[in-house]
């Protein structure tokens, strides 16, 4: 089934009725450079408004439900998502009291530029694949909305001076076991050059009873 890219409301019904209030709803193609989201994609729009004439004047309220493809923000996970739009304008008969301002003709009334407008003016600054998004570690570039390791969760969690506190015990636990091999070595040398000293005498020793 084709959508249309025009969202067009007649309003035979509500000039008729002033005052009355019927229903608009419908599934429309907009275009996608309506997002300010990097590689995005409006896929369709949904409207659903209430119609009321009063006088001359047209109002529309209501809600846009934009169904978006694109990729998150804080995190770059796959995003599809639907964002609620609510949507409040008056149309005027066929001049406008000021350039901001939307009009109709005769008994059809072209909606198209108004809810376009909207979008590019109310869309969140930020598409997101939930609101609580942990977005990328810093250090690593890991998704920290995925499953991490527990030192990795306390160094994303843990307070810069809880994290230096950390950095330097294990600096320390370090140096401790660097110092302790050293001695090691050390002992181990000098257990060798006692060995080769007990062996030279004793090498002498027998050399003079000869």
């Amino acid at each position: 089934m084709s959508v249309s890219d025009k969202i067009i409301i007649d309003l035979t019904e509500n000039i008729a009725n002033k005052g009355v209030t019927t229903q608009f709803s419908g599934t429309f193609k907009l275009p996608s450079d309506l997002l300010s989201y990097p590689e995005s994609q409006l896929q369709y729009v949904i409207v659903d408004f209430d119609v009321t004439a009063v006088d001359d004047e047209i109002d529309l309220v209501g809600e846009i439900v934009c169904k978006v493809n694109g990729f998150c923000d804080k995190c770059l996970d796959m995003v599809s998502t639907s964002i609620t739009l609510t949507f409040e304008q008056t149309f005027y008969k066929d001049v406008a009291p000021d350039e901001d301002c939307y009009i109709y003709e005769n008994s059809l009334l072209d909606a198209t530029k108004a809810i376009c407008d909207e979008i590019l003016l109310s869309m969140p600054t930020q598409l997101l694949c939930k609101d609580d998004c942990l977005g990328l570690c810093p250090k690593c570039g890991v998704n920290k909305n995925k499953q991490q390791s527990r030192r990795h969760r306390e160094l994303i969690l843990m307070p810069p001076e809880k994290e230096r506190s950390e950095t330097k015990k294990h600096s320390a636990k370090r140096g401790n076991k660097k110092k302790e091999q050293t001695i090691a070595n050390r002992n181990k040398f000098m257990k060798q050059m006692q060995e080769r000293q007990d062996g030279s005498r004793y090498q002498r020793k027998n050399k003079n009873l000869k």
